[in-house]
């Protein structure tokens, strides 16, 4: 449940942060197998409570202003959390696609 600083040079535990992405990808790997043991009651709720933490957060306003931005020269602006974002996505499908869901 640790929320990381993944701008550059902010973060402090890289080694934290890269175990928390393999565990998010391992997790994402065995829900795509069909492991019916991570479909239990503790787990769903950690999961709901990791979803929370990550998707439902402020942005920062790092953008420039309007008359500053020419989109055909300047680089998009990307969330430098997004590659793991993008994992905490795709464990949400992954659990909601599942036919498996305790009851």
């Amino acid at each position: 449940m640790v929320i990381f600083d993944f701008r550059e040079g902010k973060c402090l535990d890289v080694e934290a942060r890269d175990k928390k992405k393999d565990t998010l990808i391992e997790l994402i790997d065995a829900l795509e197998e069909g492991d019916t043991t991570l479909m239990n009651d503790k787990i769903l709720k950690e999961v709901m409570v990791l979803v929370r933490h990550n998707i439902f957060r402020t942005f920062l306003n790092k953008l420039p202003s309007k008359a500053a931005v020419d989109p055909d020269e300047d680089e998009p602006h990307l969330e430098e959390a997004w590659p793991h974002l993008q994992l905490i996505y795709e464990l949400l499908l992954k659990f909601v696609m599942t036919n498996t869901v305790p009851t």
